[in-house]
């Protein structure tokens, strides 16, 4: 979870600075119970890169089903299922 969520950054970061933007990155955590979401913000971020951005990241993670990205409304959101820490091995 540590290397998708450094990789997220770096991606998203890379993206605005090739463009100039150097307004920073917002980070949102909400905790919906059975899931945490992450969201990643930028001004002037746009839909276009924020789904180019949620793409990548979804082709590095293949098929985990404990793992939901999505790129829209300008935002990056990485959503997580939680689960016990006995859960996982």
């Amino acid at each position: 979870m540590v290397a998708l969520l450094a990789t997220s950054l770096m991606s998203l970061a890379a993206r605005l600075a090739s463009l100039g933007m150097s307004g920073g990155i917002r980070l949102r955590l909400l905790d919906h119970g059975a899931t945490a979401e992450l969201g990643m913000f930028a001004k002037g971020l746009s839909d276009t890169m924020a789904e180019e951005v949620a793409s990548e990241l979804s082709d590095q993670i293949g098929n985990d089903p404990s793992v939901l990205i999505e790129g829209s409304g300008g935002a990056v959101r990485l959503q997580f299922s939680v689960v016990e820490s006995g859960d996982h091995d």
